[in-house]
């Protein structure tokens, strides 16, 4: 059962007359079943003819039997579709070669078409899926297909590195939704999706979707000590919940994996604000975040200063427009 909680789904419900009604996980309703595939939320029941709500844990031992017993039909369409998504640009890739492994062994290889999305049919089992395209580094991720079912699944690649520098990119589950990548720099500047740049280290992608990639590439290592963490911005959820990994890809074109509640140390209140601390490079060595004070998750990020002078300079032109236009 506790799986599924950690799941904190919500149904909306919305009528044919403006009405609307909110259901989460916990408050309202019954799970049926034990731990594990086949668990049941039963949520509630509605009236067909007055449209009259239910709480589902209100309805019938008859019915709720019934529901849980339900069999689960198998799917027409098995397989894998998603794209080839480029983890510094977040765009998808155009002929990426995506290859899926069972049992150590290639099953199955496509192409990405002109837009950078694949399609493969695949039957039921577990999988490992990569990527490759010249010129990046790819990552093995993993992926189960049950019930004849079609899943998605994006994989990511990363431009290959320069010596000397290293790339952090992190991705999650749907739960917290939003979380937020952090670089401290040797100079005290940070990198975070408000201030972009700094000496040293460039946020390259801000995930829009909140579920990653994130990426923040060092240009320089050699510079000092760079520390990465990631904040939880959702009020709600569990960080360790998220099931975040953080991979850091290397010029040698070797990725290092690091995985919430594994590695590094998670600090801070529950809920928002609340930091898993990742890793750490200094001069090049790299460090698991277990050993940093979770004092850093306590540093102010302020503002790129850069936006503000954007923000002058697009005032004075304003200024200069309206002048012109007015002689």
């Amino acid at each position: 059962m506790a799986r599924m909680m950690r799941s904190q789904a919500v149904v909306r419900v919305y009528f044919g007359d403006g009405r609307r009604s909110l259901f989460r996980l916990g408050h309202v309703g019954q799970i049926l079943g034990g731990s594990g595939r086949g668990q049941t939320w039963l949520v509630m029941k509605i009236d067909g003819k007055t449209q009259a709500i239910t709480d589902g844990g209100k309805v019938s031992s008859g019915m709720r039997t019934t529901i849980f017993h339900l069999p689960i039909k198998p799917g027409k369409n098995p397989g894998a579709e998603g794209q080839v998504m480029s983890v510094t640009t977040a765009l998808a890739m155009p002929k990426a070669h995506v290859f899926f492994k069972k049992a150590g062994k290639i099953v199955k290889a496509t192409r990405t078409n002109s837009v950078g999305k694949y399609w493969v049919p695949l039957a039921d089992g577990r999988y490992e899926v990569y990527a490759k395209k010249a010129g990046f580094v790819g990552v093995t991720q993993h992926l189960v297909i049950r019930d004849g079912r079609k899943r998605y699944l994006d994989p990511i690649i990363s431009r290959a590195l320069q010596p000397g520098q290293a790339r952090f990119v992190v991705t999650w589950s749907h739960n917290p939704a939003d979380l937020d990548s952090y670089l401290l720099t040797p100079s005290g500047c940070m990198v975070w999706y408000g201030n972009k740049q700094c000496p040293g280290a460039v946020m390259d992608t801000e995930s829009g979707n909140h579920r990653g990639p994130e990426t923040i590439t060092i240009t320089d290592t050699s510079k000092g000590k760079f520390v990465f963490f990631v904040k939880q911005q959702s009020e709600r959820g569990e960080m360790r919940d998220s099931l975040a990994i953080a991979r850091l890809f290397t010029p040698d074109s070797s990725v290092r994996m690091f995985r919430i509640g594994t590695d590094g140390k998670i600090a801070g209140p529950q809920g928002q604000g609340r930091g898993w601390i990742v890793a750490s490079i200094n001069h090049g060595t790299v460090n698991n975040g277990s050993g940093e004070s979770a004092a850093v998750l306590k540093l102010a990020t302020p503002t790129a200063a850069h936006k503000q002078a954007n923000k002058k300079r697009l005032h004075r032109v304003m200024q200069l427009v309206q002048s012109k236009s007015s002689e």
